[in-house]
């Protein structure tokens, strides 16, 4: 079984957001992932920037006018 379960950290001890129904003894690996870390945006255009020089996006000669690339409502 695996389940995702937020947390939240309070003197040193992981505190569930939600119960879990296991018996107690039951041995489990925890992967913790920071919900609050900042997003670096410049080193995620740099990212994306290498990411397209490998594969370039390729739309077949295609210009889209201003328009057709946003919807009017």
């Amino acid at each position: 079984m695996n389940a995702q379960i937020d947390a939240t950290v309070v003197a040193g001890s992981l505190n569930l957001d939600q119960c879990i129904d296991l018996p107690d003894e039951t041995r489990v690996r925890v992967t913790l992932e920071f919900m609050n870390e900042e997003v670096n945006a410049l080193a995620a255009w740099e990212l994306f920037k290498a990411r397209r020089k490998l594969r370039p996006l390729h739309v077949g000669d295609l210009h889209f006018t201003r328009e057709q690339l946003h919807e009017r409502r």
